[in-house]
């Protein structure tokens, strides 16, 4: 365990890779809901896991205090036997709000860890940008690279809070 100059513990990366199953696939997608996340991507049949942290960066072990160039995402590892990346990425699309260029570590972003992820995103993005009704559209979608698991104390949030979506 590594302490960041906060007094933080660092945050660990996470292989982009199947955990539960070799069949299973890993999707990213930006979520600055506090805690969201994890139950309702959890609550899909087919869903595995799902680790909120920070993606998009490239400054190392970033924290939520030190978040730097980061961006707040949800890993999801899925059963694509029995939900599919289009998905996974309608979920995303039907509660991220992409209509803000704030700041970086709220800003609306997928990830990919294909080709075929890249062109699902691209014509999620591309239908979210045709019924925006004028307004600006600020989702990227853009290669994963690392993914680090945030603090133990944003995982499963709302549970730890005693609530539920």
């Amino acid at each position: 365990m590594f302490r960041h100059r906060t007094g933080e513990v660092e945050c660990p990366e996470i292989a982009l890779t199947a955990s539960h199953s070799p069949d299973n696939e890993i999707a990213i997608v930006e979520w600055d809901d506090s805690g969201g996340p994890q139950p309702h991507f959890q609550g899909l049949d087919g869903v595995a896991r799902a680790v909120v942290g920070y993606s998009g960066g490239r400054k190392p072990n970033p924290t939520y205090r030190s978040i730097e160039d980061h961006t707040e995402a949800v890993l999801v590892e899925y059963d694509p036997r029995t939900i599919s990346y289009e998905d996974i990425l309608a979920e995303w699309a039907g509660l991220d709000y992409p209509y803000s260029s704030g700041k970086t570590q709220y800003r609306s972003a997928v990830w990919y860890t294909s080709e075929y992820q890249r062109e699902a995103a691209e014509r999620t993005v591309e239908a979210i940008r045709t019924n925006a009704r004028g307004r600006e559209v600020y989702a990227s979608v853009e290669p994963a690279t690392k993914f680090y698991r945030a603090e133990e104390y944003h995982q499963n949030f709302l549970r730890k809070q005693g609530r539920n979506m």
